[in-house]
């Protein structure tokens, strides 16, 4: 499987980061919170017409929470995890908090993803999303899937 950088995913956490402390980086909270968690994985896929070029490929078979848990990054350095441990310093990443209510944090979320360019949520439920991002030249697929614990 062909693995690229996650300029789109880093796109979407800097746009997160910026929405008025409904969704906010776990360390600029003053108090405990909860927390999204998140991963994000770059794959190749199949992306259709709207970049230069397209990969075959094929969606991950891993994505999805399983007890409790977000899967686990691969041993490359081209994903992010906030349930990485800490002694993982290539993969792991704060986790994303917010003050408000949970449905209004997803709904958040949602509503940003929807908003950027060149981006299909695939899965959506009160506590978990997933969705793909395609890079506008190459069409790269990032895969980044957020839990809500």
């Amino acid at each position: 499987m062909l693995r690229f950088v996650l300029t789109p995913f880093l796109a979407l956490v800097l746009t997160v980061f910026g929405t008025v402390g409904i969704i906010a980086p776990a360390y600029a909270q003053p108090q405990p919170a909860p927390y999204i968690t998140f991963t994000a994985t770059t794959t190749a896929t199949i992306t259709g017409g709207a970049s230069m070029f397209s990969f075959p490929g094929k969606r991950p078979d891993n994505l999805g929470v399983k007890d409790g848990a977000l899967a686990t990054c691969p041993s490359s350095p081209n994903c992010v995890s906030s349930q990485a441990p800490a002694a993982d310093a290539i993969h792991a990443i704060a986790p994303l908090s917010y003050g408000a209510s949970p449905e209004t944090a997803i709904a958040t979320l949602k509503t940003v993803i929807e908003g950027l360019e060149r981006t299909k949520i695939i899965t959506a439920t009160s506590d978990y999303l997933y969705a793909e991002f395609s890079s506008k030249l190459m069409g790269f697929v990032d895969d980044v899937e957020f839990y809500l614990s």
